[in-house]
């Protein structure tokens, strides 16, 4: 489990990291809403 949670963070921090473009789309309200966990988070 806590292996999971260390993949998440990281994959977010490249995309903190890469761009604040990115960052917005990440969090974007409507993008989390329509999104699968499967297609932001493989490994959950």
């Amino acid at each position: 489990m806590e292996q999971q949670m260390n993949e998440k963070i990281t994959f977010l921090n490249k995309y903190t990291l890469s761009s604040e473009k990115k960052v917005e789309f990440i969090t974007d309200e409507s993008t989390i809403l329509n999104a699968q966990d499967e297609e932001i988070f493989p490994a959950s």
